[in-house]
């Protein structure tokens, strides 16, 4: 503690400068402006990031496997599926990557990881079942935006932001030709950093593709109608062909189950009479329902999402 300029200042090595301030009930801490301090950060310095000198690139190889994921994903199912995977450097020489596809749940708009300690290596099948595999160390993640933009999304930022790393988004992907753009950061401190693609990544053309293995475990949505369709042929498909999936019994909570399911049918039928895709709207509840879920039942492993929105 010491005197400067009729003011009492503690200056502390983590949290700041403080002054004491007393009024007429007594004394207590604010913060202030250190009055010695004489260094201006600019926001373009605390906005920039500087990548280490010949960082090494993900091979060119390996990443046309996780591309091809990418654009498989937007053929499976309902099409324009996302999907995520999980970047690893080997400990001994941080030159080599590795990307693993976890056990995961797909959406035209999310992606739901539950648990690392299930996944397929991308390039030999090998399925890991300890999290980090002996001898490689978790450097980021990739998630696809299926034909949307590339861009982090603010449940990207929830789940990326603590996780120290390199991120990238696959987004704007056509089936068709293979095209698609991206979107890179490396994490650290709670902030992200954009950086350029071709920094960390070697977009050189090849024509290596996923291990089959990798989508096995990948959880596809319940069918729906395709997203061309009459009024009337939509209605059939969501009242015959596609019901949702068998009730189980919730004991007394029944009546009050069945009524969310009921208002769930109708959600699908009305969105499909009016020619809308209900998949957002789904995913939201969803996730709103499982937020109100968690609140009452403990859990150890915070699952992961990754989204477009």
């Amino acid at each position: 503690m010491e005197a400067k300029s009729k003011m009492t200042v503690l200056r502390t090595r983590t949290d700041g400068c403080w002054e004491v301030k007393t009024n007429s009930w007594g004394s207590f801490l604010q913060p202030t402006p250190d009055p010695d301090a004489t260094a201006v950060i600019t926001k373009e310095q605390y906005e920039g990031f500087e990548l280490l000198p010949n960082t090494p690139r993900i091979p060119a190889s390996l990443w046309s496997r996780w591309v091809n994921l990418c654009i498989e994903m937007m053929r499976r199912g309902t099409g324009d599926l996302e999907v995520s995977c999980r970047l690893l450097r080997n400990i001994e020489d941080p030159s080599i990557y590795r990307i693993v596809v976890p056990v995961q749940k797909v959406t035209g708009v999310a992606v739901r990881v539950d648990t690392f300690d299930k996944s397929v290596d991308i390039e030999t099948g090998e399925v890991i079942t300890q999290w980090p595999p002996e001898g490689w160390r978790p450097c980021g993640s990739s998630h696809s935006h299926n034909s949307m933009a590339a861009f982090f999304s603010g449940t990207d930022d929830k789940y990326e932001l603590g996780d120290p790393g390199l991120h990238i988004v696959v987004g704007t992907i056509d089936p068709n030709d293979g095209t698609y753009t991206l979107k890179a950061s490396v994490t650290a401190n709670k902030r992200r950093f954009d950086v350029d693609p071709d920094d960390v990544v070697d977009l050189s053309t090849s024509d290596t593709t996923y291990h089959p293995s990798v989508v096995d475990v990948i959880q596809l949505p319940l069918g729906r109608a395709p997203r061309a369709f009459s009024p009337t042929a939509a209605l059939q498909d969501w009242t015959v062909s596609t019901p949702l999936p068998e009730a189980k019994s919730f004991g007394a909570l029944d009546p009050e189950v069945s009524a969310v399911r009921d208002a769930v049918q109708m959600l699908l039928i009305h969105s499909d009479a009016r020619g809308l895709d209900p998949s957002k709207a789904l995913m939201e509840l969803c996730m709103e329902i499982e937020e109100l879920a968690m609140e009452n039942t403990p859990v150890l492993d915070d699952p992961f999402y990754w989204s477009s929105y």
